[in-house]
């Protein structure tokens, strides 16, 4: 677990689907190899392969194995404008994400984030699966699976972590609703969605009482 700064609110943050556009253009591909349209609200699922007919399930996963993928993959909108703000304002930034089937993808993201997003410290990615393991004062992700399993692991708090996501049709569910501290309207609108973060971030976690407020962390 990364020791944290007494005099900083740390931010676990996730890449896809949260700061990088990834499933705009999977969808683009399905389309084109398929002829299968996914528009937004038809995303009801995270795993992709279980919104499609079960004739073609885990071909849709041959977008995640081309080279390269990520070097033609966008930000969301707005997203790396509020890590920049957040940056710039003190908070510890750190990214959290899985390689996907290429195991290249794990090199392709670093490149990435130093494109996209130079001003996070070189030691604050964290290439993981298991995201619930690192303590953060907020986690930010769109997996229903990880939202859940990050209030689960930190239950026991007495200052529990903000949890946050961006809606999705995927993590409309009652048991994500139980686990999040707010959700961000909406995938449609980003810019919109991550402008609403900042300011919870600055709400719940305001910088000029850092220290008093993470002495106040402990557990029941």
């Amino acid at each position: 677990m990364p020791e944290q700064n007494p005099d900083t609110w740390s931010l676990i943050i996730d890449l896809d689907d949260t700061v990088v556009d990834l499933r705009s253009p999977w969808v683009e591909w399905i389309e084109r190899h398929f002829g299968i349209f996914l528009e937004g609200e038809n995303l009801t699922n995270y795993w992709i392969e279980k919104c499609v007919p079960p004739e073609i399930g885990e071909k849709v996963y041959g977008f995640l194995n081309q080279k390269g993928l990520y070097a033609r993959l966008n930000p969301l909108k707005g997203a790396v404008e509020a890590l920049q703000h957040l940056n710039e304002l003190g908070y510890d930034i750190m990214i959290a994400t899985a390689y996907v089937r290429d195991p290249d993808s794990a090199a392709d993201k670093i490149r990435w984030m130093k494109q996209w997003l130079p001003f996070i410290d070189r030691n604050n990615p964290f290439l993981c699966h298991r995201k619930e393991r690192i303590l953060a004062d907020c986690f930010i992700d769109d997996s229903p699976e990880k939202l859940i399993k990050y209030r689960g692991a930190w239950s026991f708090l007495r200052q529990e972590p903000i949890i946050m996501t961006i809606d999705w049709p995927y993590n409309r569910t009652p048991e994500v609703d139980a686990s999040i501290d707010y959700r961000a309207l909406d995938y449609d609108d980003t810019v919109t969605a991550w402008k609403g973060m900042v300011q919870f971030i600055k709400q719940r976690l305001p910088m000029d009482c850092v220290r008093e407020r993470r002495e106040a962390r402990g557990s029941h």
